[in-house]
């Protein structure tokens, strides 16, 4: 799956990129939409979650033990 930054300008930037998972959904939080979520398919029983703290910029797995 690939997650990609749309800049206020226009430019596209390829900001995550993982063989093998297939993102479903993505989600901002209502009242500070620098936090965001993307959820894929579980992959061996283990859910995919991302999360962004900068609206975007960069995604970091949350680690199945912390879900």
């Amino acid at each position: 799956g690939t997650i990609w930054f749309l800049t206020d300008n226009g430019n596209q930037n390829l900001v995550y990129d993982s063989l093998g998972v297939f993102l479903d959904g993505l989600a901002f939080h209502s009242k500070n939409d620098s936090i965001g979520f993307a959820y894929g398919d579980p992959i061996n029983g283990v859910f995919m979650i991302y999360k962004t703290v900068n609206g975007g910029q960069e995604w970091n797995q949350i680690e199945s033990n912390m879900i």
